[in-house]
């Protein structure tokens, strides 16, 4: 995605540009902005976890709403493979860690994706009357 293939100046210079042309908005809508550009990232929403496949090769597990993915070590963006939760059932997972001091930990895939699904839905909501008056009310009185 060509905002994570920016150098570094010009990220700098995208930042700036978006700071002028929100200059003067109020903080809930900055960061309500700031989510509306974050949210199209290609790596919004997904949770990293360092792995190792059984050969020993250091991969990325992304935990994502609909699905798990892996990734390579060096590149987070490039999907290597994808595993939608609808594929998955019946599966029980072991995570094993690096140390070998540390316990199993072991989870349920349906139990995951339920998890995952549930948060995924909340956030998806729209907003009840009741909560857009707060809000409005809120960003009002904070007005003055």
């Amino acid at each position: 995605m060509s905002q994570l293939k920016l150098s570094r100046d010009q990220q700098e210079n995208q930042i700036h540009v978006w700071h002028i042309e929100h200059q003067g908005m109020f903080k809930n809508s900055g960061m309500l902005e700031y989510l509306k550009i974050a949210q199209d990232l290609e790596m919004y929403g997904i949770n990293y976890f360092e792995i190792k496949n059984k050969k020993g090769t250091d991969l990325w597990l992304g935990v994502y709403v609909l699905e798990l993915n892996i990734y390579e070590k060096n590149d987070k963006l490039t999907l290597k493979i994808g595993f939608p939760w609808s594929e998955i059932r019946n599966k029980k997972s072991v995570i094993k860690p690096v140390c070998q001091e540390g316990t199993f930990f072991v989870f349920y895939v349906p139990h995951l994706r339920m998890g995952n699904h549930g948060v995924y839905m909340s956030h998806r909501k729209p907003n009840n009357i009741k909560t857009q008056k707060k809000a409005q009310a809120w960003e009002e009185k904070h007005q003055k």
